[in-house]
């Protein structure tokens, strides 16, 4: 429901109604406007009382809360919650997805902070889209945020057999109805067609059956056909070869080319290292693990600016532990699918950084990198004019400590797989420009380079189909 057009939110109100079991209440919310609410049909309502005072809160999504009753003549305080929005989630991959469903099936039917929803669309009773980027790596490593939906009725002593097929294949024998959980429309549609087949009695219920499934999807699809079935009309194109969300999901695993490689980067406060990852690792597939960008995401969200009495506040600090939990919990789900990363950091924890190296190296990575150096004079300035600055006197600091840590990164990462980027110049400086030239080049030789380790090897072996 929107009450815009009966309440400019919040505002001062005054009760003039209320029904004797307190469900029903009218409102007067200014000169010639009444809000009647049925809070038996709308429990989207909030009625609250927090110091004396009470307040009524519409679009409430989590209700309903109701709480004491209010009575005629009250005076109470009337707002609309702020409505849902992606800038709240979490997960850009999501995001992307769930934009890309709205061009073909229009705004969502449901549409909350934690998900998106469409009903009878493309063939499926319902469409869901979350926020959150599950890796699955059967058959082959990928990430999970969409769910398709339609109704059959699956009788219970298959659905065993059909939980060790996939972990994507929902089944709720309550209303008759089976879900699929993937990164793609097709993914799901094939998933589910494979439990028709399996309850028509068209195919065994095997988990080699259910993948050969979904790698013929994919072969098809790397072969440049269109991948079609009879019930599923595909309006979104989605098994379109050429389509860049699909071709994104089934790209990440064995196959992927930066997979078991992992990018440092190095550098104390305002060198750039921004700004050097977009020119030089931009576009690589490489997964970026950067909390700064995190940070400054969730500082908006939670309507923060980035100045240091806010982000010293206790709210400032709790919005920056959520930082890092979201990018260690991002970094942990790239790790576990051996994907391509980029691992930012200052470099004034040289120990730290080895013992990561040293993790990943144990399970297969190929680990270099890149040290972003500027002089301390520019350092100054960039951090004079960032957002988000420091104290000159933390930059000296900080930029000294860094400078003292470079002969210990080389000795972590050794020479060939250790490179000084100069991002002390201007945007048109030739010398800075010939630098970074010669670093994409060492950058596309370290990335190119085949999987070596006899246990990233054992990995790929294990996660490819027999």
């Amino acid at each position: 429901m929107s009450w815009l057009k009966l309440v400019e939110a919040p505002v001062k109100a005054k009760v003039t109604k209320v029904s004797p079991d307190g469900k029903k209440l009218s409102i007067n919310t200014g000169p010639g406007r009444e809000l009647n609410i049925d809070l038996d049909k709308a429990p989207e309502v909030d009625v609250s009382t927090d110091m004396g005072q009470t307040t009524i809160k519409l679009n409430k999504k989590k209700g309903p809360n109701v709480g004491p009753k209010v009575r005629p003549g009250q005076q109470v305080n009337v707002q609309e919650d702020e409505k849902p929005s992606y800038e709240k989630w979490d997960h850009p991959e999501a995001v992307d997805y769930a934009k890309h469903l709205e061009k073909t099936f229009g705004s969502p039917d449901e549409f909350t902070n934690e998900q998106v929803v469409w009903h009878n669309k493309d063939g499926f009773k319902r469409i869901v889209c979350r926020d959150e980027y599950i890796l699955h790596t059967s058959p082959a490593p990928h990430y999970d945020f969409v769910y398709s939906y339609v109704d059959l009725e699956v009788p219970e002593s298959l659905s065993d057999e059909l939980a060790k097929c996939s972990g994507s294949i929902l089944i709720d024998h309550l209303k008759n109805e089976v879900g699929a959980r993937c990164g793609s429309l097709s993914a799901n549609a094939t998933t589910i067609n494979f439990v028709m087949d399996v309850v028509a009695g068209r195919a065994e219920p095997i988990k080699e059956n259910y993948e050969k499934r979904i790698l013929d999807m994919i072969d098809m699809n790397e072969k440049g056909k269109h991948y079609k079935l009879d019930w599923w009309p595909d309006e979104t194109g989605d098994a379109d070869p050429k389509n860049p969300y699909y071709a994104e999901s089934i790209n990440e695993g064995p196959n992927d080319p930066n997979i078991f490689k992992a990018v440092f980067m190095a550098g104390g406060p305002g060198s750039g290292k921004s700004y050097v990852a977009d020119k030089l690792l931009r576009g690589r597939g490489l997964k970026n693990s950067n909390p700064d960008v995190m940070f400054e995401i969730l500082l908006k969200k939670a309507e923060l600016k980035p100045t240091p009495d806010d982000i010293g506040s206790e709210k400032g600090q709790a919005v920056r532990d959520r930082a890092k939990a979201v990018t260690n919990n991002q970094l942990e789900t790239w790790i576990d699918g051996r994907l391509g990363l980029i691992i930012d950091g200052t470099g004034k924890e040289p120990a730290k950084i080895a013992k990561t190296s040293e993790m990943l190296q144990d399970l297969g990575y190929e680990t270099m990198m890149l040290f972003v150096n500027t002089s301390l004079e520019v350092a100054q300035q960039r951090n004079r004019q960032r957002e988000r600055s420091i104290p000159d006197r933390m930059v000296t600091n900080m930029w000294n400590m860094v400078q003292d840590n470079i002969m210990k990164f080389q000795q972590i990462f050794k020479t060939g797989n250790f490179t000084v980027v100069d991002n002390s110049g201007g945007l048109e400086d030739p010398e800075r420009k010939d630098n970074f030239a010669r670093v994409s080049k060492d950058i596309d030789k370290f990335l190119a380079q085949p999987v070596t380790s006899r246990k990233a090897k054992a990995w790929l072996d294990s996660k490819r189909p027999q």
